[in-house]
């Protein structure tokens, strides 16, 4: 070829090549989310427990002038092992100026406690927190004037939950429970003792568990005054930190919540299915059931009593002072049968109520009969402010109820939150991640305070979209389908389907939980992930959880979705894989074991699975194991166990098995790995020794979300990581390939 004609082509090469540049997609150029990105992330801490209620948490504290606020971050740290907490300063009235907050102080945490915890302010200059330092949990406050951080307790345990009066003269606080006697573990050792209520994983088999504190007899509840000891509040029934320290203004009093070890007979009037159920399943006295109760504390005595002698909804259990100390406001409250008459007495039986009691008398006014749970109580414009409870609705959302002549009313939204110049919101969507806003209360104009992660922009992340479809068994379910992030339409993915809740109103990165769940991971390494949620309406969830029909009804569930997403050409319903995780570990194990559809990999994670062994390892569980199977297992209930059980169809399960247990729940997972084991099926069995239930540390999170990102991947696309440190992994799992086809290869020629 002349060279003349060389150059010719070569200049038509290079300019082909800087068109297609040119036009090319910019989000081709981002590289691809991991998990330990997501552990990097900075997020609003929300200790509750997830998928329930969206907006328990606050996202900022404003000072009782309402000219300040703060918000509290937490961050992630995988190189340490660590989570950061910050806490983020601003000013109401520069909150539209586009001011960047003032950084206050930030705290470490390398044990499963937040940093940071349970923030207030007292006064206008100061915060009172639970601040993590020197791998123990104490009582701080900051003074915003001197930027002076004091210590207030000095426990020896971790101070879970706690709150102080106006004039900072009285604390109340809760504490892990101490370390075991030495006395009375040597009279055990020695001479041995009758096991009572234990579960079989509390028990201790060495000196050292006998030194560990009693998880079982729960928190410790204490008053102390500055300068003097503290002493400790006896409580007959075991303190539970889910429902907050509520202490009057003036220190005389505090409210909070107790888990019941004596069950009046007579709650069994209660018409609500939660109620009936926990009190014709309370095991005896000295037993903790599930059952909470409020309780008034006298911190003048130490002396608790019941509030109202009566059990409150978990679902919108709250409570506020309204003055001083002599009034209050509780939610979820069901109230006492007696001394009423029959018209009352039934509305009493049939519903909870929010009311506010005149605490010295015990007169009670109720206020709603709504799925509300109480917030604050402004005494002098006789209004009580509440949140909605139960659907995942946005935090903005407030509703209050005003007293007029002798009734409460129902106030319009607008007049619902306390009156501020700025309402602090979160916004998100299922695509966008959260940023922090100041909206103008007066003309609705908007402010972007703080992007909590504005290193997302450089990932390409795949796309989430919210879909439903049609369960086996004909019902509405919905869910959000993660896809790839170059997804191609018309290619056909493998499948992971992730379980036990969804929004349509957040971004979830992960899941709802950081335990078990990768979904954007997932995403990057070209899989398909559905975030399965409950069925339209989610009422009828509820009509049949804790029954036979719970688990056919989700595995129908999970059924319908792999014929939705075939149909719509999006997997290769031959490489399906689940995750179960707590609840829906029992919902995944009785869809492994009695499915007729085909999955190719699965995990199972820190949950219970409706079984055997856990019935008779864990009274604590052994209730629902018995309302799920139709019966106990012996007697005539056995047959009803030998048909629905996971436990008993193990046999069934040809597909390899990624189970993942946490501290004490080893016991509870010990029957899937041990039959699996035994009939040379591949499992695995990943222990984490110090983990909560929902993970926390960076390394147990990189364990577990990572694992399981590997684990899919190899067995649903063949595909293995290079690190060299994973190479144990791969080993254990290439033997396991290795198991699998030979045990398929005897099957066929069976």
């Amino acid at each position: 070829m002349p060279i003349r004609a060389k150059c010719a082509w070569f200049w038509v090469v290079l300019v082909l090549l800087t068109v297609q540049c040119a036009g090319a997609d910019p989000q081709d150029a981002k590289r691809r989310i991991t998990v330990e990105d997501t552990i990097r992330m900075t997020v609003l801490p929300d200790t509750l427990y997830a998928g329930s209620d969206a907006h328990a948490s606050p996202y900022a504290a404003f000072s009782p002038d309402g000219r300040r606020f703060v918000v509290v971050t937490e961050t992630g740290l995988p190189d340490t092992n660590e989570n950061e907490f910050a806490i983020l300063l601003f000013e109401t009235s520069k909150a539209f100026d586009h001011e960047k907050p003032q950084y206050l102080l930030s705290m470490r945490s390398r044990s499963n406690r937040d940093a940071i915890k349970n923030l207030k302010w007292v006064g206008n200059d100061t915060l009172f927190f639970i601040g993590e330092a020197r791998d123990t949990a104490q009582v701080y406050s900051l003074n915003l004037a001197t930027r002076k951080l004091r210590r207030w307790t000095n426990h020896g345990t971790a101070v879970v939950d706690f709150d102080i009066d106006r004039r900072k003269t009285v604390i109340v606080y809760a504490a892990e429970p101490r370390p075991g006697d030495p006395q009375r573990a040597a009279e055990k050792i020695e001479h041995g003792y009758a096991i009572g209520l234990e579960t079989l994983q509390d028990i201790p088999r060495s000196k050292a568990d006998f030194m560990e504190p009693d998880v079982v007899a729960g928190e410790e509840l204490f008053v102390k005054r500055p300068g003097k000891n503290a002493l400790r509040a006896g409580l007959k029934d075991r303190y539970f930190p889910f429902l907050r320290i509520a202490m009057s203004p003036d220190g005389r009093r505090a409210v909070f919540g107790v888990l019941l070890r004596e069950v009046p007979s007579s709650w069994i009037e209660y018409e609500d299915t939660y109620v009936q159920t926990e009190v014709k399943s309370y095991r005896g006295k000295g037993s903790t059931s599930w059952l909470l109760e409020y309780r008034l504390l006298d911190t003048g005595t130490n002396r608790a009593e019941a509030l109202l002698h009566a059990p409150v909804s978990w679902t919108t259990k709250g409570a506020a002072w309204c003055d001083s100390g002599d009034n209050i406001a509780v939610s979820g409250a069901f109230l006492p049968l007696d001394g009423v008459d029959a018209v009352e007495r039934e509305s009493r039986k049939k519903n909870s109520f929010a009311v506010k009691l005149k605490v010295d008398t015990g007169g009670l006014e109720k206020i709603a009969g709504e799925d509300l749970a109480v917030t604050e109580c402004e005494a002098k414009a006789g209004r009580i402010h509440f949140r909605p409870t139960g659907a995942r609705s946005p935090s903005s959302l407030h509703v209050s109820f005003r007293r007029f002549s002798d009734r409460w009313m129902r106030e319009e939204n607008d007049a619902a939150e306390p009156e501020r110049t700025a309402a602090i919101v979160l916004k998100q969507d299922l695509n966008t991640p959260p940023k922090l806003y100041a909206r103008d209360a007066a003309t609705g104009r908007e402010n972007l305070l703080l992007d909590l992660n504005p290193q997302l922009a450089e990932f390409r992340l795949g796309k989430v979209e919210a879909v439903t479809w049609r369960s086996t068994d004909g019902r509405d379910i919905e869910g959000g389908l993660y896809l790839p992030p170059a997804y191609t339409p018309r290619m056909r993915y493998p499948l992971v389907i992730q379980t036990h809740a969804f929004s349509r109103t957040e971004f979830w990165i992960n899941g709802p939980w950081n335990t078990a769940f990768a979904a954007q991971p997932l995403a990057a390494r070209d899989i398909v992930v559905l975030q399965v949620g409950h069925e339209i309406p989610a009422s009828e969830h509820a009509k049949h959880h804790r029954s036979p029909e719970e688990a056919p009804r989700e595995m129908a569930a999970f059924e319908g979705a792999v014929d939705y997403l075939d149909q719509r050409g999006i997997i290769n319903r031959k490489r399906v894989g689940i995750i179960g995780f707590s609840r829906t570990q029992y919902h995944v194990a009785y869809t492994l074991t009695h499915s007729s559809y085909e999955f190719a990999a699965a995990t199972l994670a820190d949950g219970i699975d409706g079984g055997y062994l856990q019935y008779l390892t864990d009274p604590h569980l052994d209730k629902d194991t018995v309302l799920i199977n139709g019966g106990p297992p012996f007697g005539s209930g056995l047959a009803k166990w030998l048909e629905h059980s996971p436990s008993f169809s193990i046999d069934r399960v040809n597909i390899p098995v990624r189970m993942e247990c946490h501290d004490w729940q080893v016991v509870g997972c010990w029957e899937w790995y041990a039959v699996l084991t035994h009939m040379r099926k591949p499992v695995e069995l990943i222990y984490l020794p110090d983990a909560p239930h929902i993970l926390v540390k960076p390394w147990e999170r990189m364990t577990s979300q990572q694992g399981d990102v590997d684990w899919f991947c190899f067995w649903l696309k063949g595909e293995e990581d290079n690190d060299s440190r994973k190479r144990d992994q791969y080993e254990r799992w290439r033997e396991m390939r290795v198991v699998q086809q030979a045990q398929r290869k005897n099957d066929s020629g069976r």
